[in-house]
């Protein structure tokens, strides 16, 4: 009887653990951040110009925050249901996408809106890439801030080697 329970028990937790692994469904894309730098992750913030609110050629962020997509950065998930990642890029005007990496550092009672018109190219922006879909497979969908050697012939801005 206890040998029983035990085997039961042994089943129950093999059916949870596969009932809860994630499996990657087709279509799906996720781009990773790699912080790099000193500042800490909850302090930075990306912003990825899909095309729901901007897109490439408009270098801009959004008027408002409340039309802006900003995440945190320790991961950018992009789920683009059965598209992947050429869909987003057929998707786009260009065959560019742009991510911003924004400072989100500030002191408490800041206002988000004043907050965000900071980060349009004032002081708390820190960089743009528009990257083309082979340079996304290139850096195997991981964005790494600040830029490594193997983004310097990509467009960036401010370009790579200048801060």
């Amino acid at each position: 009887m206890k040998i029983s329970k035990n085997i039961f028990k042994l089943l129950i937790v093999i059916s949870c653990v596969l009932l809860f692994q994630a499996c990657p469904e087709e279509g799906y894309f996720f781009l990773y951040f790699e912080n790099n730098s000193t500042i800490s992750d909850d302090s930075l913030a990306v912003y990825v110009a899909d095309g729901h609110y901007t897109a490439y050629p408009d270098t801009l962020l959004p008027d408002t925050f409340k039309n802006g997509m900003l995440k945190g950065v320790s991961i950018i998930h992009n789920s683009v249901g059965s598209t992947g990642i050429e869909g987003v890029y057929k998707q786009l005007p260009k065959d560019t996408l742009s991510v911003f990496i924004l400072d989100l550092r500030f002191d408490y009672g800041t206002r988000v809106d004043s907050l965000w018109k900071e980060m349009n190219y004032g002081k708390r922006f820190l960089r743009r890439y528009d990257m083309s879909i082979q340079d996304v497979k290139l850096l195997n969908y991981s964005i790494p801030y600040p830029p490594n050697e193997r983004m310097k012939e990509m467009k960036m801005y401010p370009p790579y080697g200048t801060e």
